[in-house]
């Protein structure tokens, strides 16, 4: 059975606090602001972009995804240690995240240089599911540029875990290792009220799917257009808190 925390609500933080939900259905943390908190990396292109002790959480920020989007956490925070939903308490070992490592450094694997943060969103009353508040039909198409690193920041805004899988380019998921030890994934689990980040080398021109691996939600919206293409010119590039 899901409690409350499994769904994000009142997940006990390290620093000792908790999350937990107003009337509105917007969720407040109490027991003090933690450490390290930043607000969310903007999304910027042109220099290198850091690749070890990244933020561990981020405040939301002003909800901009409207009513596709009905429940966030004041901050989202990276769970790499959690090992899910009824494991880890019966003195079992179990293989997190934050246990994964590459035995080699994958070709290709070099800084990024631009940022891209994607909010994964959700109404169960309209069962509406998107990216940014917006459903697939409601998008436009997510760019990337042909040869480009390209970093994605996700902040699960909703009360479901969502499988995010990208069709055609590998996720080198950061772990906190070594750069060079980060895992490689084409679909990585990106838990309620999580920060999640993965680095893309952009090696495969064309459109690709980049959808949630519960099928259901991506029947719904959540589900988004990849294009790899020559160069952003003429696209207005708006940052996302």
């Amino acid at each position: 059975m899901l409690t409350m925390a499994d769904m994000g609500m009142m997940h006990s933080m390290k620093s000792g606090a908790q999350m937990d939900h107003d009337s509105s259905g917007a969720h407040a943390e109490m027991g003090g602001e933690p450490e390290a908190v930043s607000s969310a990396p903007q999304e910027r292109s042109g220099s290198e972009l850091p690749v070890r002790d990244l933020p561990e959480r981020i405040k939301h920020g002003t909800n901009k995804h409207g009513p596709a989007s009905i429940t966030m956490a004041k901050s989202a925070y990276r769970q790499l240690d959690d090992p899910g939903v009824g494991l880890g308490d019966d003195g079992w070992r179990v293989l997190s995240y934050g246990k994964l490592r590459a035995l080699e450094p994958p070709p290709g694997r070099r800084p990024p240089t631009r940022e891209i943060n994607l909010h994964l969103t959700g109404n169960m009353q309209k069962y509406i599911w998107g990216f940014d508040g917006k459903k697939w039909s409601e998008s436009d198409l997510l760019r990337f540029v042909f040869g480009e690193r390209v970093r994605l920041n996700f902040l699960n805004d909703t009360m479901m875990s969502h499988p995010i899988h990208l069709h055609g380019m590998w996720m080198d998921l950061y772990a906190g290792h070594e750069y060079s030890e980060n895992p490689r994934k084409h679909t990585v689990v990106v838990q309620p009220a999580e920060l999640l980040t993965v680095d893309v080398t952009v090696d495969a021109p064309g459109q690709w799917a980049f959808h949630c691996h519960l099928l259901y939600h991506m029947e719904a919206g959540m589900f988004r257009t990849v294009a790899v293409v020559k160069s952003l010119e003429g696209e207005a590039n708006s940052a996302e808190s």
